[in-house]
């Protein structure tokens, strides 16, 4: 350890020694007053008690070597769109303990987004903030830690995770004609996630003839159920209500089938009576 110590005296004012053991202290007493070799003892005892964080004093007391603060908390993070209670703590340590660090928001192309508690690091999203995936994919905020007089900032960036949150839209038609008798009979039904890749189910949810189909829960076809045959002259029309889900999302399509007469019936003679 070095002790830089300033003599009070008059005759030897701003006049600077290092002392790097309390050997060379002593030694160096026999040239000063009574009063100075009070206050050099009094500094050199101050600086031995501070020994532990391995750095000496100078004139006037200062610590000397304090390293800026250093970032501990990630530089990136995730949130589910429509999130309303985000909230992300910076932190950052002294290498003085016990330092007291403070937070502020400094830059980042989204700094207005955000508010922070300077005390704990802890940011949220200002008012009026809402975080919608199809808007803006991400955030970005630096936020800068000060403990004393040194400074660090560490920029953040949020990710803004697409979820289900529109229900899926049908894009097959509502209304389709088929021959009556028609033995092989299947319409497909096709609804769209608002979420690439999601997997969309269906299944048959209600309509005056939903127990006359068949649904096949993947693909979204239907076909006539196990003993259903279409006649015109015994039904003219159909009606199914499909409901398409994918994740908590749901949508309903109505679909109507219309029998198509067809002639299916042989031609009848009627007798001609001669007049």
């Amino acid at each position: 350890m070095k002790l830089i110590v300033t003599y009070p005296e008059p005759r030897l004012a701003g006049h600077k020694q290092a002392i790097s053991e309390p050997g060379d202290f002593k030694r160096d007493l026999r040239h000063h007053s009574a009063m100075s070799t009070s206050l050099l003892t009094m500094m050199l005892l101050a600086a031995c008690s501070n020994g532990s964080n391995n750095r000496g004093l100078e004139s006037g007391g200062s610590p000397a070597g304090v390293a800026a603060p250093v970032f501990s908390s990630p530089e990136i993070g995730t949130v589910d769109e429509n999130e309303t209670d985000f909230s992300h703590r910076f932190v950052a340590t002294s290498d003085v303990s016990g330092d007291i660090v403070t937070y502020s928001i400094t830059g980042g192309a989204d700094a207005s987004a955000f508010a922070i508690d300077s005390a704990t690091g802890e940011i949220t999203a200002a008012t009026g903030t809402s975080f919608d995936h199809e808007t803006k994919a991400s955030y970005e905020v630096s936020v800068t830690a000060t403990a004393g007089s040194q400074t660090a900032t560490q920029t953040f960036t949020l990710i803004i995770k697409d979820v289900n949150d529109v229900a899926p839209v049908f894009t097959s038609s509502d209304t389709v004609l088929v021959d009556e008798n028609e033995t092989d009979f299947s319409h497909r039904f096709v609804a769209t996630s608002d979420v690439s890749g999601d997997i969309v189910t269906y299944s048959i949810t209600g309509g005056a003839d939903a127990s006359a189909f068949a649904i096949d829960s993947a693909t979204g076809e239907i076909t006539a159920a196990t003993g259903t045959s279409f006649d015109h002259e015994t039904k003219a029309s159909y009606e199914v209500s499909v409901t398409a889900t994918a994740g908590s999302q749901t949508a309903t399509q109505t679909f109507t089938l219309i029998i198509k007469d067809v002639n299916d019936v042989a031609p009848v003679f009627t007798a001609n009576t001669p007049t």
